[in-house]
């Protein structure tokens, strides 16, 4: 990855919780938010693992401080998983997801979600389309949504 898709994917990642890209609003969510600086302390470990000198120099920060979150917000997802942009966390806890998945574009976790690598005849990674939305478990039957249907399908937005 280089300097230039690792802005992108931060700047993505960014303009799906605020709506803009301004720096701002990028220094507010980064200080402010949780689940946003969880992903750009996993991007950032991302990039930096793949240059020699910013593996010596950047790379153990980013990985301390993705440790840190990971604990904090109960979000673990390897800087090795492939995530493509416009990634969101909508409720951090309880989130695992193997490095070997691959998250398509404008993907939404919530609560509660488990990517796991299959352990069937084909080991292939879990693979998320693009605008895809995976919430966490089914409430119990008498628990709806205001919409009246429950959390659990997975919905692809059009």
């Amino acid at each position: 990855m280089n300097y230039l898709e690792y802005r992108f994917l931060v700047l993505s990642d960014l303009y799906r919780i605020r709506g803009n890209t301004r720096f701002l609003p990028f220094l507010r969510t980064l200080i402010f938010g949780d689940a946003y600086r969880y992903n750009f302390w996993m991007r950032t470990c991302q990039f930096s693992f793949g240059h020699p000198a910013l593996r010596v120099t950047l790379y153990p920060l980013a990985w301390i401080m993705l440790r840190h979150y990971t604990y904090k917000l109960g979000i673990s997802i390897p800087y090795q998983t492939q995530i493509e942009s416009g990634f969101y966390i909508a409720h951090s806890g309880g989130i695992v997801v193997n490095a070997n998945s691959r998250i398509g574009k404008n993907c939404n976790l919530s609560h509660g979600v488990t990517l796991e690598r299959e352990v069937a005849a084909e080991t292939r990674a879990i693979q998320r389309s693009e605008k895809t939305s995976i919430p966490g478990p089914a409430p119990n039957s008498s628990e709806r949504s205001r919409w009246g249907t429950t959390r659990r399908s997975v919905r692809t937005a059009s």
